[in-house]
């Protein structure tokens, strides 16, 4: 599932990288539409900018409810104490 659409494409003499209309259709990116290129480790992800923007632009409003929410849990009881 995490994987899906994972494709190894080499560089061309000049460092460039073809990406295939097949596979940027595939991940729901318009062929000669803007992509953005985000790093992952080892990894580079091409995410069409539209959708990069409305995933990850977004700030949430609360830093701390959002720590509290994923982070605030961690040391209680299965009790609840």
């Amino acid at each position: 599932y995490f994987t899906r659409g994972l494709a190894d494409l080499p560089m061309d003499a000049t460092g460039r990288v073809n990406l295939p209309n097949a596979l940027m259709e595939s991940v729901g990116i318009e062929v000669n539409s803007e992509v953005v290129l985000a790093c992952q480790f080892d990894k580079i992800e091409v995410w069409s900018k539209a959708v990069y923007e409305a995933q990850f632009d977004k700030e949430p409003a609360d830093f701390s409810q959002m720590a509290e929410e994923l982070l605030g849990n961690k040391n209680r009881r299965p009790d609840g104490a």
